[in-house]
């Protein structure tokens, strides 16, 4: 079995810190999943991270879902840092410019 997890993070100067920190991000995303009984414990697997341009990330439909879900405030609306959009395209656009996006895998090992 294949789990995908998904994070944003802020592109930094410190190339190394930004990718620490959304190693961290994607990897909360795992912890809270396996928490939550959404996926079992995992006592033996293959983990991959990649990072990606968001509009360069090959599962579209998987991200505009991520993006819908993750990116509205508690009336519903979808935003990003104080602004809203009317489609999940238009703000893929915007986080496209200032964010970068990190899927992590981790394939369990029978």
């Amino acid at each position: 079995m294949i789990y995908t997890f998904l994070a944003t993070y802020p592109q930094f100067e410190d190339q190394d810190y930004a990718l620490r920190l959304a190693q961290n991000f994607v990897l909360e995303e795992w912890r809270v999943a396996v928490d939550q009984g959404k996926i079992p414990p995992i006592s033996d697997a293959k983990i991959s991270f990649k990072t990606f341009k968001f509009s360069k990330y090959p599962y579209q439909e998987l991200l505009k879902n991520y993006i819908s879900t993750h990116y509205r405030n508690s009336w519903g609306d979808l935003c990003s840092r104080g602004v809203f959009y009317d489609t999940v395209e238009d703000l893929l656009k915007k986080l496209d410019s200032e964010k970068m996006l990190i899927e992590l895998r981790v394939e369990a090992v029978d």
